[in-house]
C-alpha cells in the first residue's frame, strides 16, 4: 500500500464469517477517545461501515461477554496502540482475544501506531516496559506472556504509523481506504456456496491451477459455453483466495460493459481504482501513467476479467500481463479458447467447465422448481425430461426451474413441449452471443453442422465442407474454441441440443412465413410441402428429411430445378418406421428425374428409386454420393468425371450390376458396396484409385474373382471381402498392399491362403472364419503387427501357425484342429491374449488337444485338467457360456486336455 508500514507485510489468509460488524476498534480511551478514535469512527460511519466501539461498556479488569461477542462478530479489528495502551489490562485482554481470531484466520487485524514507536510495541520497551513491570506483580506469568505474544504478533503486521503519515486527517483517510479495500476482498466470502451445486470440486481444480503462494506470474483461463457456470466459478474462487493478495479486482461482464457508454476507458478507471485502494484513476489518455505502472509492478495482485471476447480488453484494462508484480494471478473467463491462448494461457492453464452430471443437474433444477433438493414423486419423470433437455447447463436449469415454480403437474407437462419449440429468451440471448461473434464463413459452417452434420465423424465433416469453404478445418476449430461444438473421444462432432435449436431458429428468422426462402430446411412438413408443390427457391442451400417422420412424397421430374444452389440433399431414416421397410424410400419419383443441382456437395438418398442418376447431373463438385438400398442398376450411362468425389456408398443396392470407369473418380477415398448381390465384377480401372483407403465388398455374392489390379491400391488400409461366397481364391501380389491393416475374408469358401499374405507388414487384424483351408501358411509368422486373428468355424483346419505378437486368437468350432505350436510362446495366448474387459464373472473352460497338461504351463498338476485362479477383475473374452452368447469376466479358468 502507498503508506508507511511498521514492518514488512506478512500475508494473511482470512476465512471471515458473516459478522455483525465490519470493524471493531480497540483503543485506550484516555489516550485516543477525543482524537484519532473519534475521527476514525466518524470516517468509517460516513462510508456506511458498521463499526463497534466500546464507549458504552463499563470497563474493568475483566472483559464483558458483550465485548467478547463483538470481537467474535467483527470482520476487521483496528487496534490503536497509544502510549498507555499496555497499562490497561482490559486493552491487553481485548488484544489477546483479537489475535486469537487472527491466528484462526477468522479476522483481519490492522495495527495503528499512534505517537508510539512500533518497536516499543513489538519488544515491550519504553512505556510498554513500565506497564509490564506492574503487570508482572499482579497477573500470572502465563497471562502476561500471552499479552506479550499478542503485542509482538500485532506489531509485526502491516499497519499505519503517525510518524510516517501526516497530518492526522490524512492518516485517518488512508486507514479508511485500507479498511474498504480489505472489506472488498473479504465480502465475496460471504456468498452462499451452499446454493451452488457441484461447484466444490471445480473450485479445488482451479485453485490448484492458480498455485497460490508461488512467486511466478500466472494467468488462468476458465472456458466453456454460455450459461455453463464460468462466472459463478470465478467468483467463488476469487472469494476464497483474494486475501492472499495486496490488491484484487473482479471486473464482471467485460464484453457487455465495454460496449456501454464510456466503454473500456470507464472500465479501466474502475479496474485501477479497485487495485489501488479506491484512488481516483481518471486520466486524459488511455495510457496508464508510468508512476501507476511502477506501483502495479511492485504489487502482488489478483485480477478476474469475466466474459472477455477480445484481446484488446486485456491490453487496455491491464496494460498487458507484464504490469503486475511477482506472485500475481489473472483469471479470465471466456467462451473463446483461442482468445485465452492469445492472452497467454498455456494448454494446462485453461480449465474447461463441463456440464453438470445428471444427479447435480436434477438437484439444481429442483432447487429452483420445487424449492428443495429433490423432485416430488409425481413430477420426477417431468423433472428428468427437463434435465435431459438442459444437458447439464446450469443457467438453463435455473431458468427452466424458475419458470416452473409453483406450477401444477398438468401445467408442467404442457410447458415441456412449449420450451422445446420456443426457448426462454434469456437462454436464447445468452447462447446467441457466441454465434454473433463468428465470422461469416464460421457462421455458415455452424449452421451446416446444426442442420446436417451433427454427430458425424470430424474427418468426414471436413471432407464434405472443404469444397464449400476456404478452410473447413480451421472453421471447425474456431467453433470448438468458442464452445459451440465439441469433439468426442471417438472424433465425432457434437453440438448441444440448445445450440442446435438456436441454429434452427436463426435460419427460421431468414423468412418466418415462407420456408422456401430459407437457406436450410429440416422440418418434415416444410420439406414435404416445398417438394410436393415445387415451391423451392435458389435461396435453399440444404434439405434434410428424416423419412421416419413424414408421409410419402411424390416428386415430379422438375422437383429440383429451382434449387440450383442446393449443396446438401439428405433423405434418410433416423429410426425404423412401423410397418415400413427400411430399404424403401418415402420419396418417390413416379416417372423420371430430369435434374439434380450441379452445386451438390453431398447427395444422401436412402432408397433412391431410379435405375440410374439423371443424365444431365454434373458431378463436378460432388464430394459424397450415399445411395444405400437404392434401385440403381448402374450409376450413370455415359462416362462422367467426378473430380471431387471422396465417398461412395451404394450398400444394399441389390440391383446394381456394374460400376462405371473408376479412373474418372481420382479422389475417391471410401467405397462401400456391401450386399450388392448382383454386382458380378470389379473393373480393372480400380487401380487408378490411388487415394482409396476403405473398400467394402462384403456380401457381394456374385463376385467370382477380384482383379489383381486391386493390389495397386497402396493407400488401402481396410478391405472386406467377407461373404463373397463364390470367391475361391485371392488376387495375386497381396504383398503390394503395404498399408493394409484390416483384412476380412470370412465365409469366402477359400481352400488356401496365399503364402504372400505374410508380406502384409502393416496387418493388425485378420478374419478368416468359415473357410475351407486346412492350415495357415508358415509366412503368417512374419506378420509382426498382427494383434488379432479369427478362425472360428474353419471346419477343415488341422494345425495353427501363429505370429509372436498376437494378442487375441479365436478358433471356436474348429473340429479338426489337432496341433498347436508346442512352444512357450503359446502360454501368452492362453494367459494374456484372450484377456480384455467385460462385466460379470463366471468360471470358464478352455479345451486343448492332447491328454496331458503341456509342460510349458506355469501351473502343473497330475492328470488332464487343472483349475487356475485368476487375479481379481481378470477378464476373458470370446468364450461363451451355455446360457448367454455374451463374453463375461472370469474368476477361474479350467484347462482341459483331451
Amino acid at each position: 500500500m502507498g503508506a508507511s508500514q511498521s514492518t514488512s507485510s506478512s500475508s494473511t489468509t482470512t476465512t471471515t464469517h458473516e459478522g455483525k460488524f465490519d470493524v471493531f476498534i480497540s483503543f485506550r480511551g484516555e489516550d485516543t477517545r477525543d482524537n484519532i478514535k473519534s475521527h476514525l469512527y466518524q470516517a468509517l460511519s460516513h462510508h456506511h461501515i458498521e463499526t463497534f466501539v466500546d464507549d458504552k461498556l463499563v470497563r474493568g479488569d475483566e472483559i464483558s461477554p458483550a465485548l467478547l461477542k463483538a470481537i467474535e462478530e467483527s470482520k476487521i479489528s483496528v487496534v490503536v496502540f497509544s502510549k498507555d495502551y499496555a497499562s490497561s489490562k482490559w486493552c491487553l485482554r481485548e488484544l489477546a482475544e483479537i489475535m486469537k481470531y487472527q491466528r484462526l484466520n477468522m479476522q483481519v487485524v490492522i495495527p495503528v501506531f499512534y505517537h508510539v514507536n512500533p518497536s516499543d510495541v513489538r519488544k515491550q520497551s519504553g512505556t510498554f516496559k513500565d506497564s509490564f513491570a506492574k503487570h508482572n506483580k499482579q497477573v500470572s506469568k502465563q497471562e502476561v506472556q500471552s499479552w506479550r505474544d499478542a503485542l509482538t504478533e500485532a506489531a509485526n503486521l502491516s499497519g499505519w504509523d503517525t510518524s510516517a503519515t501526516k497530518p492526522e486527517a490524512t492518516l485517518v483517510e488512508e486507514i479508511v481506504k485500507d479498511v474498504i479495500k480489505k472489506l472488498n476482498a473479504i465480502s465475496p466470502l460471504s456468498c452462499d456456496l451452499n446454493g451452488l451445486v457441484g461447484i466444490d470440486s471445480r473450485i479445488k481444480k482451479v485453485k490448484l491451477m492458480l498455485g497460490i503462494g508461488e512467486l511466478d506470474f500466472r494467468i488462468v483461463g476458465i472456458w466453456g459455453m454460455g450459461g455453463i457456470g464460468k462466472t459463478t466459478l470465478a467468483d467463488a474462487v476469487f472469494g476464497q483466495v483474494c486475501t492472499e493478495f495486496e490488491g484484487c479486482c473482479f471486473i464482471g461482464n467485460v464484453r457487455e460493459e465495454s460496449e456501454k457508454c464510456g466503454g473500456l476507458a470507464r472500465l479501466q478507471e474502475e479496474f485501477l481504482s479497485k487495485l489501488l485502494g479506491g484512488e481516483n484513476m481518471k486520466f486524459r489518455t488511455p495510457n496508464v501513467p508510468e508512476f501507476v505502472r511502477r506501483r502495479l509492478k511492485s504489487m502482488k495482485v489478483l485480477v478476474v476479467l469475466d466474459d472477455m471476447t477480445k484481446l484488446k480488453q486485456l491490453e487496455v484494462l491491464a496494460g498487458g500481463i507484464e504490469e503486475f508484480g511477482p506472485g500475481s494471478r489473472v483469471v479470465i473467463t471466456s467462451r473463446d479458447k483461442q482468445l485465452l491462448s492469445n492472452c497467454g494461457c498455456g494448454s494446462r492453464d485453461i480449465y474447461e467447465v463441463e456440464a453438470l452430471n445428471n444427479q447435480n443437474a436434477l438437484q439444481l433444477f429442483c432447487k429452483h422448481a420445487f424449492n428443495q433438493d429433490h423432485s416430488p414423486e409425481e413430477l420426477l419423470e417431468f423433472a428428468e425430461k427437463v434435465v435431459e433437455y438442459a444437458k447439464g447447463n446450469p443457467l438453463v436449469l435455473k431458468e427452466l426451474g424458475s419458470s416452473f415454480y409453483q406450477k401444477t403437474t398438468r401445467e408442467c407437462e404442457s410447458a415441456v413441449h412449449k420450451f422445446k419449440r420456443i426457448p426462454i429468451p434469456e437462454i436464447r440471448n445468452l447462447l446467441r452471443v457466441s454465434y454473433d461473434g463468428l465470422g461469416p464463413e464460421e457462421k455458415e459452417i455452424f449452421l451446416d453442422i446444426a442442420f446436417f452434420l451433427k454427430g458425424m465423424d470430424r474427418n468426414y465433416v471436413t471432407k464434405i465442407l472443404d469444397d464449400c469453404y476456404s478452410s473447413a478445418r480451421f472453421g471447425i476449430s474456431v467453433l470448438v474454441d468458442k464452445s459451440l461444438i465439441t469433439i468426442s473421444k471417438t472424433n465425432e462432432i457434437e453440438m448441444d441440443d440448445l445450440l442446435q435449436e438456436m441454429g434452427w431458429d436463426i435460419v427460421c428468422e431468414e423468412s418466418s412465413s415462407f420456408p422456401g426462402k430459407r437457406s436450410r430446411l429440416n422440418n418434415h412438413e416444410d420439406v414435404r410441402n416445398i417438394l410436393n408443390r415445387n415451391t423451392g427457391t435458389d435461396t435453399i442451400k440444404g434439405i434434410v428429411l428424416d423419412m421416419s417422420e413424414t408421409k410419402d412424397i411424390a416428386l415430379n421430374s422438375e422437383a429440383f430445378e429451382k434449387l440450383y444452389n442446393l449443396k446438401f440433399l439428405k433423405f434418410y431414416y433416423q429410426t425404423q418406421c412401423s410397418g415400413h421397410s427400411m430399404s424403401a424410400s418415402k420419396v418417390h419419383v413416379p416417372h423420371s428425374l430430369n435434374y439434380l443441382p450441379d452445386e451438390l456437395r453431398s447427395l444422401h438418398w436412402h432408397g433412391y428409386p431410379l435405375k440410374t442418376l439423371p443424365t444431365e447431373f454434373s458431378l463436378e463438385y460432388l464430394v459424397e454420393l450415399n445411395l444405400p438400398y437404392s434401385n440403381l442398376e448402374q450409376l450413370w450411362e455415359e462416362v462422367k468425371d467426378a473430380p471431387c468425389l471422396k465417398l461412395l456408398t451404394l450398400s444394399h443396392s441389390q440391383n446394381l450390376t456394374s460400376l462405371p470407369d473408376l479412373s474418372h473418380l481420382p479422389c475417391l477415398e471410401v467405397m462401400n458396396l456391401e450386399d450388392c448381390r448382383s454386382l458380378s465384377e470389379i473393373p480393372i480401372s480400380i487401380q487408378h484409385l490411388h487415394h482409396l483407403n476403405f473398400l467394402c465388398l462384403k456380401g457381394c455374392e456374385s463376385l467370382r474373382s477380384i482383379p489383381s489390379s486391386i493390389c495397386s491400391l497402396t493407400s488401402l488400409f481396410h478391405l472386406d471381402l467377407s461373404n463373397c461366397s463364390k470367391l475361391d481364391k485371392l488376387p495375386e501380389n497381396l504383398r503390394d498392399l503395404v498399408c493394409l491393416k484390416y483384412l476380412f475374408l470370412n465365409h469366402c469358401g477359400l481352400k488356401e491362403i496365399p503364402e504372400d499374405i505374410g508380406c502384409l507388414s502393416s496387418l493388425e487384424l485378420l478374419e478368416l472364419c468359415g473357410n475351407k483351408f486346412d492350415s495357415l501358411p508358415t509366412s503368417i509368422e512374419q506378420l509382426s503387427e498382427l494383434r488379432r486373428l479369427l478362425l472360428n468355424n474353419c471346419s477343415m483346419l488341422q494345425s495353427l501357425t501363429l505370429p509372436s505378437g498376437l494378442q487375441s486368437l479365436e478358433a471356436m468350432n474348429c473340429k479338426q484342429l489337432q496341433l498347436l505350436p508346442d512352444t512357450s510362446e503359446l502360454s501368452g495366448v492362453i494367459t494374456k491374449r484372450f484377456i480384455k474387459e467385460y462385466e460379470r464373472a463366471f468360471p470358464v473352460s478352455i479345451c486343448l488337444p492332447g491328454s496331458v497338461i503341456p509342460d510349458w504351463f506355469n501351473h502343473q498338476k497330475i492328470g488332464s485338467s487343472i483349475m487356475i485362479p485368476l487375479p481379481t477383475d481378470t477378464i476373458l473374452v470370446n468364450f461363451k457360456s451355455k446360457e448367454e452368447n455374451s463374453p463375461k469376466s472370469v474368476k477361474d479358468v479350467q484347462i482341459v486336455c483331451g
